[in-house]
């Protein structure tokens, strides 16, 4: 890998941004999608973003994959006039990634399922699944001979969490972390145990019907933004790595021809 590079990982609701020095990550940045935002707009964020944060814009080789299609163009146009160089953009056409695709319709698979996959498979070998607690919950799953299978698309910890709050009027939000004891002494204990025990109960039990159905095991990695909330309560123990995708980026800038 060359010696710096950014990447974006653009999510329904957020976008997770990396910057790479020498194939390791420096910094980690999150900030909300928003289709209505110009490229300007964008740009000068994330210019500035990488500046506060001790990065050298100028220059600035960049990788991407996207699930929102308004901003794939948006942000591909942002990043090659703040940063001068036009980015990589991960599509549907992965044989050159070194990771073949058995999805009935390639073109249906997220980019950034076939990225987490890649990374997984690399960073922790196959076969593996990767559990993303993203605005779905995404399983994707990685054969003995590395070959992305497919995978269980649930709904996401937030969004769960939200239906209960708009159907039940006497239930208001709350954050999103475990409490002290699993039997809640109150209204806001009851909900966040309820909400996080029954998000790894489920994970537990779809990575548990997975293994089964493939009669493999092999490594469990969990990432997303609730990653480090739901994965130390599941019995399935996954390993935690909150910048899987972006380091699954910085492998796809490599095998996609970049060059920094």
């Amino acid at each position: 890998m060359g010696d710096k590079l950014l990447a974006l990982d653009v999510g329904n609701t957020s976008i997770a941004g990396g910057y790479f020095v020498g194939g390791r990550l420096e910094f980690h940045v999150d900030f909300s999608s928003d289709a209505s935002r110009t490229a300007d707009e964008y740009g000068a964020q994330l210019r500035h973003l990488v500046e506060l944060n001790g990065g050298a814009a100028a220059a600035l080789p960049s990788v991407m994959c996207s699930v929102v299609p308004p901003l794939t163009s948006c942000l591909a146009a942002a990043l090659e006039k703040y940063f001068g160089v036009a980015p990589v953009v991960v599509g549907d056409d992965y044989d050159a990634l070194g990771i073949e695709v058995r999805y009935e319709n390639v073109a249906e698979v997220g980019p950034d399922r076939v990225v987490n996959a890649l990374a997984t498979r690399e960073l922790y070998g196959a076969p593996a699944v990767a559990v993303d607690f993203g605005t779905a919950t995404n399983f994707d799953v990685v054969a003995a001979d590395g070959a992305y299978v497919g995978g269980v698309i649930a709904p996401g910890v937030v969004v769960s969490a939200k239906s209960l709050f708009a159907e039940a009027a006497r239930l208001g939000a709350v954050g999103l972390t475990m409490p002290p004891r699993v039997v809640g002494r109150n209204t806001d204990e009851a909900l966040r145990a309820g909400i996080i025990l029954g998000a790894a109960g489920a994970a537990d039990g779809i990575v548990e019907a997975i293994r089964e159905e493939r009669g493999e095991r092999g490594a469990l990695v969990a990432t997303g933004g609730l990653a480090n909330v739901v994965a130390p309560v599941m019995k399935t123990a996954p390993r935690v790595d909150a910048d899987l995708t972006l380091k699954g980026l910085a492998l796809s800038f490599e095998r996609l021809g970049g060059a920094t």
